[in-house]
């Protein structure tokens, strides 16, 4: 075949022309015949990673490895890149909201509430219990905040199927412990109602 044709490197132009690197897999030295007729000692004349010796100058690396300086477009990237659209949302509202929508029914939901106090409460909101409010089976559920500062709330969360987009969910809560019951019922100065969005 013509894959071994490219020998025309004079094989005197290398200090040791028998010095073979393990990775030459060109065969070193060969013989060709020149335009009158005479044999001729050559080497290979394609890439080297690093040539034999060369006299008065030693050895020359020719090939460097080249890595790419981006991620950008390899397949690793994409597939990065793709799971982050998965966990994170990305872009997609129709993607965020059904991501959403799974971790809800898969974990619940934690609510935070932040107080101007420099403290704040956490109330969990089982899958069941959100699954029954998103079903209508149930308008709201009432749950008591976590301790802090000496004190927990009693909490009202309420989802209205009919309300706008995003104005479906509502939260009521005392402004401080209730022992007594829900909030509208507690004797006036015992707690206070507030309400907000979720």
């Amino acid at each position: 075949g013509r894959q071994n044709l490219f020998y025309q490197t004079p094989a005197s132009f290398f200090k040791d022309a028998t010095n073979v690197d393990p990775a030459d897999t060109s065969g070193g030295v060969t013989y060709v015949e020149d335009k009158n007729g005479k044999e001729r000692e050559v080497r290979a004349s394609g890439h080297w990673i690093l040539f034999p010796g060369i006299e008065g100058i030693g050895r020359v690396r020719q090939r460097y490895p080249m890595f790419p300086v981006h991620e950008y477009g390899n397949t690793i990237w994409k597939e990065t890149k793709a799971v982050q659209e998965i966990l994170v949302g990305g872009k997609s509202p129709a993607l965020k909201s059904i991501l959403e929508e799974t971790r809800w029914e898969a974990y619940g939901a934690d609510l935070t509430l932040l107080s101007g106090g420099g403290h704040s409460h956490e109330v969990h909101i089982s899958p069941a219990q959100l699954s029954r409010l998103k079903d209508g089976k149930i308008t709201s559920i009432t749950a008591v905040s976590t301790l802090a500062n000496g004190h927990d709330h009693f909490v009202k969360v309420s989802y209205n199927r009919t309300a706008p987009p995003g104005l479906e969910w509502s939260l009521d809560y005392c402004t401080m412990s209730a022992k007594k019951g829900w909030c509208p019922n507690m004797p006036a100065g015992d707690c206070s109602q507030t309400s907000a969005g979720v």
